[in-house]
């Protein structure tokens, strides 16, 4: 590119150049060299001209500066391949049993060949009907014919209203005639024969671990402060205590006195009682000397059960 300020210097030299030329040539007298500065001025006012077009021509053609040429790396696309190492196949471990926590059993449990909690030797214990029970027995199959003690149910099936009829017999219960209460008293009398025999025949197939287990269920009831606890098991091949010398009196009193045989034991033990007050140290010496004799027998003998059974 032709700098401006040059080319500006240039024009001025050779305009005051073509001037003076031009002055210089007019002074002369003669006009055939007036004539050539004439031509001359005009092959240079041309040249000028050719020239500051050229020098304009190279300007506007002038090639823009490069711009640097940027080198960018071509990622390599070869991968390096890696060797796989054959897997050695996995040892399976053998899964973990978890062990499930013991529970301790208290004195009273005990497991059956099936896994499960014996049930207490009391479960099969016979129980007592009272009279009452005895009439629902009776009366409440009766009842269940009644329509009046039948609802009909969505599905619409009649059902039977156990609450309505137990109400109804307890009042007929309440309502019973003096001729009702003694047939009733006779059915509990022999319902209580009935209680009796099965209650032995319960007892006399307790083995001593039945007798164990059942005996620390009620110590535990009892420390816990339950009401309605029953007395301890006995066991029946464990030796009896020996009688105290009142109940040896006792025995002795009443198998003596025909008045006392059809009364009621505690009315018989009230009147035994009095006696036995009445009596002197001499007339009780007997009674005692023979609750000794027996004690020491008792001693030896609950010793040896003792020993047998693991019991005490």
């Amino acid at each position: 590119m032709v700098n401006p300020l040059l080319l500006r210097s240039v024009t001025r030299s050779l305009g005051n150049l073509t001037v003076a030329s031009a002055r210089s040539y007019t002074t002369s007298s003669s006009r055939t060299i007036l004539s050539r500065s004439t031509t001359s001025v005009q092959h240079f006012s041309q040249s000028r001209r050719s020239f500051i077009a050229d020098a304009s021509n190279q300007t506007s053609t002038d090639p823009e500066p490069k711009k640097k040429a940027t080198t960018t790396k071509a990622k390599s696309t070869t991968t390096k391949t890696k060797t796989k190492k054959e897997k050695k196949p996995a040892v399976k471990k053998p899964k973990k049993v978890k062990k499930t926590p013991v529970k301790k059993l208290k004195a009273w449990e005990k497991i059956g060949p099936d896994g499960k909690l014996v049930p207490l030797p009391s479960a099969s214990k016979p129980k007592r009907l009272s009279a009452f029970i005895l009439f629902v027995s009776k009366r409440l199959p009766e009842l269940r014919s009644d329509p009046s003690l039948s609802t009909t149910g969505k599905d619409g099936e009649q059902k039977f209203e156990a609450a309505k009829a137990m109400k109804r017999i307890a009042e007929e219960y309440r309502a019973f005639t003096e001729e009702q209460k003694a047939e009733i008293n006779e059915q509990t009398a022999a319902e209580g024969e009935r209680y009796q025999r099965d209650l032995e025949r319960w007892r006399n197939a307790l083995t001593p671990e039945d007798i164990k287990r059942e005996n620390a269920y009620i110590s535990s009831q009892r420390k816990k402060g339950k009401s309605g606890v029953p007395a301890r098991l006995r066991d029946p091949t464990k030796p009896k205590a020996p009688k105290t010398p009142f109940f040896q009196f006792f025995s002795d009193f009443r198998s003596k006195s025909s008045d006392l045989v059809n009364l009621s034991v505690p009315e018989a033990a009230k009147r035994a009682g009095a006696a036995w007050k009445n009596l002197t140290t001499e007339e009780k010496e007997p009674y005692y000397k023979i609750h000794a004799e027996e004690r020491e027998k008792y001693s030896a003998t609950l010793k040896e059960w003792e020993s047998k059974t693991g019991s005490d």
